[in-house]
C-alpha cells in the first residue's frame, strides 16, 4: 500500500510538470495560431493571439465546436475575448450557444442583423445575462489586439444599416441577402495577412476590390460560401491570390460543395488547398513572417513560408 501511494504521489507531480510546462509554454509562443474547426457544413474559427488573448470567429451549426475550443484552448483557459458573428445564419450561430453556456466572452461583435429562430433568441439571452458586450460593426472598424490587427472590410456602412434590403450606394445597386450582409474579416501580423469572407457571395468581391487594396498576395484565405459555384470571381481571386486556402465544408453535403469550379480556380493561381472534410481541424501558425499548417488527418506539419 506505501509503494502505491507513492507511487500516485510521482505521477502527481509528474502530470503538474507537464501542466506548468504547457502553460510557461504558452506564455512564451509569440505566434498567432489560426485553427479552423472542422464543424460539418459550417463555419467556425479559432484565434489565439501571441499575447494570449483569443477570438473566435462563427461557431458552425451544432456543439461541435466544443471539441475543437477543448484542443485548442489551454486546460486552464475558460474565456474567450472575442467572439465574431459574421451574420446570423444556423451553420455559423448554431454552436455559440453552447459556446456562451460553456465560456465566459468578453465581447461579441455581429452585423447588427437578426434571426427569429428559438436558438438565436436563447443565444442573445445568455450572452446578456453573463455580461456580454454586444457590439454591431461594419466597414472601416479596427480591433487591436497586441500587434495584431483586425479590420473589417464589410459591410459597408450604408449595408449595414439599411433597413430595407437594397444598398443605397450608388455603386452597389443590387438587392442584399443576408450572406452578402456578413462581416469580412482582414487580418494583420508582421506581413503575414488573412481574410475571413464569410459567406458574401460574387456580387460583394466587386464592392471590395473598389473600396480596398489588396496591395500584397493574401498568406491565407478562408474560401466564401463552403466553395459553393458563386463563391468567387476571377477577377477577385486574382488580385488576392491566396497562398493558402482553406474550405470549410461538411462531407458529402446536400449542396455539392466545393464546386469543382472553384477548385480549378484555386488550382490555377497555385493556391494550396485544405478542405476541413478531407483535412479535419487545420491549423495555421505564424510569427508575422513563416507559416506553418498542421491537420486533423491526413496530418504532416509543413512550413508553407
Amino acid at each position: 500500500m506505501i509503494k502505491l501511494h507513492y507511487g500516485y504521489i510521482f505521477i502527481s507531480i509528474f502530470i503538474g510538470f507537464i501542466l506548468l510546462w504547457q502553460f510557461i509554454a504558452s506564455l512564451l509562443d509569440d505566434r498567432l495560431s489560426i485553427t479552423f474547426c472542422d464543424v460539418g457544413q459550417g463555419d467556425s474559427a479559432y484565434l489565439r493571439f501571441p499575447d494570449g488573448r483569443d477570438m473566435l470567429i462563427d461557431g458552425g451549426p451544432s456543439a461541435k465546436v466544443l471539441q475543437c475550443l477543448g484542443k485548442s484552448m489551454p486546460f486552464w483557459d475558460r474565456q474567450i475575448d472575442v467572439v465574431v458573428l459574421t451574420h446570423p445564419d444556423m451553420d455559423h450561430f448554431g454552436g455559440l450557444l453552447d459556446v456562451a453556456q460553456r465560456y465566459r466572452i468578453g465581447m461579441f461583435l455581429h452585423n447588427g442583423r437578426e434571426n427569429s429562430a428559438p436558438r438565436y433568441r436563447e443565444l442573445q439571452k445568455t450572452l446578456s445575462r453573463r455580461g456580454a458586450l454586444m457590439k454591431s460593426v461594419a466597414e472601416g472598424d479596427v480591433l487591436t489586439i497586441g500587434d495584431v490587427r483586425a479590420l473589417v472590410l464589410w459591410p459597408s456602412r450604408d449595408i449595414a444599416f439599411d433597413t430595407l434590403g437594397v444598398s443605397s450606394d450608388e455603386t452597389s445597386s443590387f438587392r442584399i441577402n443576408q450572406n452578402d450582409r456578413g462581416i469580412v474579416l482582414h487580418i494583420r501580423y508582421g506581413t503575414f495577412d488573412a481574410v475571413f469572407p464569410a459567406d458574401v457571395d460574387e456580387r460583394v468581391q466587386h464592392d471590395l476590390l473598389d473600396r480596398f487594396s489588396f496591395s500584397d498576395k493574401i498568406e491565407i484565405f478562408k474560401v466564401p460560401h463552403h466553395g459553393a459555384e458563386t463563391s468567387m470571381t476571377e477577377d477577385f481571386l486574382s488580385v488576392v491570390q491566396p497562398i493558402i486556402a482553406v474550405i470549410s465544408v461538411g462531407a458529402n453535403n446536400r449542396f455539392g460543395h466545393p464546386a469543382p469550379e472553384i477548385i480549378e480556380k484555386l488550382a490555377k493561381y497555385g493556391s494550396k488547398i485544405f478542405r476541413t472534410d478531407q483535412n479535419g481541424s487545420i491549423t495555421v501558425r505564424t510569427d508575422g513572417k513563416r507559416i506553418t499548417v498542421e491537420t486533423e488527418r491526413k496530418s504532416k506539419k509543413q512550413t508553407i513560408q
